[in-house]
């Protein structure tokens, strides 16, 4: 029996012997082309990860948000949804007698989202591809696994802080889509009061017919929560009323439903794109950078309590393939009144795609800068010369939650995750691409909230 058109007929009485030929023709081919591979099945062609995905990235605990967002598989790279907007217009439901009624059709918007394409390589050189068993698999799945973990923290980041603004490659995070949308709250550097989620979670019912599901927010933020149920503990699963704590974690008492507290790390700027000491990749060359400027700006929010020094670095990011991060650049101290705004000019340099700025806390050392902002290049400062003012919307110290309806945030997925080798070209070194095609979707922006600029809380360290 060489194929399975010699197979016997159904309730055909069949040996063991041709049971074992049937299983190996059903057993994928072991040649691909001219590649012919060993005992061990060493992958031939694009080989789909996304069952060994699954468990790396849970292992790993400072992964939060990729493994609650429902994965939505699509057939295309650009994705449709229709959302009712409204099932029609809210007029007088009353008619005279023998009349015909008012007319009143819903609303459908079609909301579209692109498939961006992420990845990570994978460079095997023989010495560690030869580790282990011969055929070089144990060497390239311990190459891959790192890659995964390092794919999977920068798909967590930019799902939460991508910008397609500075970006033309990335997509646009759940950050800057539901923020676009004007549903955002700002602290202004007040801290949280634990019934403001409370209050959030029912003013968005109210208003956008919402039920919050998840309240996510940096573990200092948790943990912070955390603290303020403890002290109203009792039971098993008691709380202040509005916030429990039990067996199955902390939430928030909101309307139809409780909101699951999570922590995720990468929500907290400090944690994202964390400043390098050095270049790395191919590092575009930013120019040089002019002392900054102050002037009275009235949509400044600096204020009387923010007024002192603050000291910016830019770093330079080159995007796209052979990317590369530039060494920070820092600005001279900025010394800042209340009502001023920072004007700042960075030359454009050599290859730099867009900037991260980085701002330090009101007279805080250089360890307490986080990102502020991500911006394009341009020439709003004259040719050749990226100019950004800082009107204190970012505040370095400030925390953000986001209020969030996760029943309408989805990740459309364009195939599995898969790893696709590339050309050799006549080395002795394997590379490869681990390759993800994807975006996140918040189908409905206006059932979240993102409350940002909150005082870091004070847990005691």
């Amino acid at each position: 029996m060489d194929n399975l058109t010699q197979f016997p007929e159904a309730n055909s009485e069949i040996s063991v012997e041709a049971l074992v030929k049937a299983n190996e023709i059903l057993r994928k081919s072991q040649t691909a082309g001219y590649q012919t591979a060993a005992s061990g099945g060493f992958p031939l062609a694009p080989q789909s990860l996304q069952t060994l995905w699954e468990t790396e990235d849970y292992a790993d605990d400072e992964i939060a948000l990729w493994p609650m967002i429902k994965k939505t598989p699509v057939q295309n790279t650009l994705h449709e949804a229709n959302v009712i907007t409204s099932y029609g217009n809210f007029l007088d439901p009353f008619i005279a007698e023998g009349g015909g009624g008012t007319e009143s059709a819903a609303t459908v918007e079609k909301r579209t989202v692109r498939v961006k394409y992420l990845a990570e390589k994978i460079s095997v050189t023989d010495p560690l591809a030869m580790l282990g068993l011969s055929d070089g698999s144990q060497g390239l799945q311990f190459a891959t696994e790192q890659a995964m973990k390092s794919l999977t923290r920068k798909i967590e980041a930019s799902l939460l802080h991508a910008d397609s603004d500075a970006n033309p490659l990335a997509y646009d995070g759940i950050i800057k889509q539901i923020a676009t949308n004007g549903n955002t709250k700002d602290m202004l550097g007040a801290s949280l009061d634990p019934k403001d989620l409370l209050r959030a979670a029912w003013t968005l019912k109210d208003r956008d017919h919402s039920n919050v599901s998840h309240v996510l927010c940096s573990l200092r933020t948790e943990a912070y929560l955390k603290e303020y149920a403890e002290q109203f503990k009792r039971g098993k699963f008691e709380g202040s009323g509005d916030i429990r704590i039990g067996d199955t974690g902390l939430e928030i008492v909101g309307p139809g439903r409780s909101a699951k507290v999570v922590g995720v790390p990468f929500l907290n700027s400090r944690n994202y794109a964390p400043l390098n000491t050095g270049n790395v990749g191919n590092a575009p060359v930013p120019g040089a950078a002019a002392a900054p400027f102050m002037a009275a700006a009235a949509t400044s929010r600096f204020g009387a309590s923010d007024a002192g020094e603050y000291v910016y670095r830019f770093v330079g990011v080159r995007a796209g393939d052979g990317g590369g991060i530039a060494a920070p650049v820092a600005f001279a101290a900025a010394t800042v009144a209340a009502g001023e705004s920072v004007r700042l000019d960075i030359g454009n340099g050599t290859g730099v795609t867009y900037w991260r700025i980085y701002r330090t806390t009101k007279n805080g050392d250089i360890g307490t800068s986080s990102l502020i902002a991500q911006i394009p290049i341009n020439a709003l400062g004259g040719a050749g010369t990226t100019r950004f003012t800082d009107l204190n919307l970012t505040r370095p110290e400030g925390e953000i939650v986001i209020m969030a309806n996760m029943p309408s945030i989805e990740f459309v997925q364009y195939l599995d995750l898969i790893r696709r080798p590339l050309s050799d070209n006549q080395t002795t070194t394997k590379n490869a691409l681990l390759m993800l095609f994807g975006a996140p979707f918040v189908k409905k922006p206006r059932q979240s909230l993102i409350i940002k600029n909150i005082a870091s809380p004070d847990i005691g360290f």
